[in-house]
């Protein structure tokens, strides 16, 4: 079942980084930001409250698919908004997400053993929820479509 999830989660994302420009050409960073991080949340709650194994596996995949738009969304929306300090955002992106590479697998593995494996992966859905907030708060709402 491991096996699987990682399967699922790391096919997804390839897929969802391949059509990521496109995505991000036709709907707009901001959209893609938002959209992303609440696929992702929404795969990590299934994948974390669902007693089905089926079920927990198409949760990564969601997972997957969501977050690979993520990063470089983020980095060019931090370069956009700094305008000529653009190097600046980036490399602050950059340094949250090697911390993220970082800490994020032992922080799993350590709250994991404490409150268990499927508490931890709702509490990263709640995460994602509140990071689509925070991006709103720091790029605003997304354009709203016609």
């Amino acid at each position: 079942m491991c096996a699987a999830a990682l399967a699922g989660f790391a096919g997804a994302m390839t897929v969802a980084r391949f059509a990521g420009d496109w995505i991000t050409d036709r709907f707009g960073r901001e959209r893609v930001v938002w959209a992303g991080a609440a696929l992702a949340a929404t795969g990590l709650a299934i994948a974390g409250l669902s007693p089905a194994p089926l079920a927990a596996i198409a949760g990564f995949a969601l997972a997957g698919a969501g977050v690979a738009p993520l990063f470089p969304s983020l980095t060019a929306l931090a370069a956009d908004r700094l305008g000529g300090r653009a190097e600046a955002g980036a490399q602050r992106v950059v340094g949250a997400a090697y911390a993220a590479f970082l800490l994020g697998p032992a922080s799993v593995g350590w709250l994991s053993e404490r409150v268990g494996l499927p508490l931890v992966f709702a509490g990263l859905a709640v995460l994602l929820a509140a990071a689509m907030l925070l991006t709103r708060a720091v790029v605003g709402a997304p354009p709203r479509t016609r």
